[in-house]
């Protein structure tokens, strides 16, 4: 695997303040991780510490308050034998109009069946992200699963 496993694109304070959706941006990961994370069974605990860290983000950012409720942030995608969850993460949400940071169905499918046919890195795009909390947020929750991902693939590999 390559030193750099992701690439952040576009993320910088939009040309014209105050347009909607002018804070998207796009990160990449590297397609060995995605390949290994659509594998990989995602443990509750793992499972639970991503959801328990998002909602920390969300609420350390301001996006929500402490006795708000927040919904599930991260979205995994099943495993192939669609038993269990596994380690992939399809997109994850904060709070706003339909704020969320990840790929489409068809992309995961696309992944899922026809590994070859992707380049090395795969695209998660941003959609209606209208500040700079949202997009810090969405980036954040990222990082950190990209992280954990790349973290159990070094362990499991080494």
């Amino acid at each position: 695997m390559k030193d750099f496993f992701y690439k952040i694109q576009g993320f910088c304070p939009p040309d014209e303040i105050g347009r909607m959706s002018g804070f998207g941006f796009g990160v990449m990961i590297d397609k060995e991780l995605v390949d290994f994370a659509l594998q990989k069974r995602i443990t509750k605990r793992q499972y639970d510490f991503m959801q328990s860290d998002a909602e920390s983000i969300i609420r350390g950012v301001g996006l929500a308050n402490s006795n708000e409720s927040i919904r599930k942030s991260c979205f995994f995608v099943s495993t192939k034998n669609k038993k269990n969850l596994s380690c992939f993460m399809q997109y994850c949400t904060v709070p706003g109009n339909a704020c969320h940071l990840g790929l489409d169905g068809m992309k995961v499918y696309s992944l899922q069946k026809d590994r070859e046919s992707y380049s090395n890195f795969v695209e998660y795009t941003s959609h209606n992200v209208d500040t700079h909390t949202q997009a810090y947020a969405l980036l954040s929750i990222w990082i950190n699963w990209a992280d954990m991902i790349n973290a159990i693939y070094s362990l499991d590999n080494f």
